[in-house]
């Protein structure tokens, strides 16, 4: 194994890194080879945010993509039906313009469409930090990001076990049927 990881460095074009850290710590070994840096994981704001002075506020939050996998529809009816405002952030899927469509013709006055944020800005750390719950009862997941921001933030989780989260944070997540 070794051996074939050694041939595939030598043989790359250029590597990955994952921050600056291991940027750094590559470039001390591979002088000669381009390292291109592609962050996946919790940013620094989120870490640095003090989230001993947060005030949590009567809102459920879900991040993702508005798309059937991330099963939105579901969340709106349910919320709809409770009248608890729920704040989706989240790009619209191009692919699937018609589940949007029905999305927001489903949805009434508690439910806020917040478009696409930029995990890095204020206005997600405050949106994310503030919420009571969030929530992601995805049919489809593979490692969501959101979720560890969430955490981080010390707003609770309730996700599907299709998140591939559980080896990580199994005490920290409440889980629940997408499908209930």
């Amino acid at each position: 194994n070794l051996i074939v990881m050694v041939k595939m460095i030598k043989n790359s074009d250029s590597l990955i890194s994952l921050g600056q850290s291991e940027t750094l710590h590559l470039s001390k070994f591979y002088k000669h080879k381009r390292i291109a840096q592609i962050p996946n994981g919790i940013t620094q704001n989120i870490l640095n945010y003090d989230i001993s002075k947060i005030k949590k506020k009567d809102y459920i939050i879900n991040v993702g993509k508005i798309c059937k996998n991330k099963n939105q529809l579901k969340l709106i009816k349910i919320f709809k039906e409770l009248n608890i405002d729920l704040y989706l952030v989240g790009a619209y899927s191009k692919t699937e313009s018609s589940y949007v469509k029905l999305c927001k013709k489903e949805a009434n006055h508690n439910i806020h469409f917040m478009g696409y944020i930029d995990n890095n800005s204020e206005k997600f750390i405050k949106l994310l930090s503030h919420a009571k719950l969030f929530i992601l009862p995805s049919y489809k997941e593979v490692l969501p990001i959101s979720v560890f921001e969430s955490i981080a933030l010390g707003t609770p989780v309730s996700c599907t076990r299709e998140s591939n989260v559980s080896s990580y944070l199994d005490k920290h997540i409440n889980y629940c049927n997408p499908n209930s």
